[in-house]
């Protein structure tokens, strides 16, 4: 059976209860707000486990490294779309003809911040000159 601390609201509800004791003059430790939060039919609750929190929505920038012209450069891109696929692949388009890319690829090849992309590509750089050395 699910709890309180199995809701996505839990949050809410903890700090819901705290303002309310307050308001009365009640005041409440942790074990007693824990007590008070163990709802198992609450007609607000829904399971934290069916949650997903996506890295990143439509609307967000994006940057990934792209050779132009035989040079490695950063490029930005708006995310236009977000779908999540039968086999549970989370996949995100940028723009007709941009990129397309899965979350697999965040932190890889598509960055979140521009900052992200930057050390990546200094990375990149490194490992290539060290390469050439060879």
């Amino acid at each position: 059976m699910a709890s309180c601390k199995d809701c996505v609201h839990v949050e809410v509800c903890r700090e819901y209860v705290m303002g309310l004791a307050a308001a009365r003059g009640v005041e409440l430790d942790a074990t007693d707000i824990e007590q008070v939060l163990v709802s198992d039919d609450c007609e607000n609750f829904k399971d934290r486990s069916r949650f997903v929190e996506l890295p990143c929505k439509a609307g967000d920038t994006v940057y990934y490294i792209a050779n132009i012209n035989g040079e490695d450069k950063i490029n930005s891109a708006i995310v236009d779309e977000v779908a999540i696929y039968k086999s549970g692949t989370i996949g995100y388009d940028c723009g007709v003809g941009e990129i397309g890319f899965s979350s697999k690829s965040i932190g890889k090849r598509v960055f979140l911040t521009q900052a992200e992309a930057e050390q990546a590509l200094k990375e990149r750089e490194k490992t290539s000159g060290e390469q050439s050395r060879r």
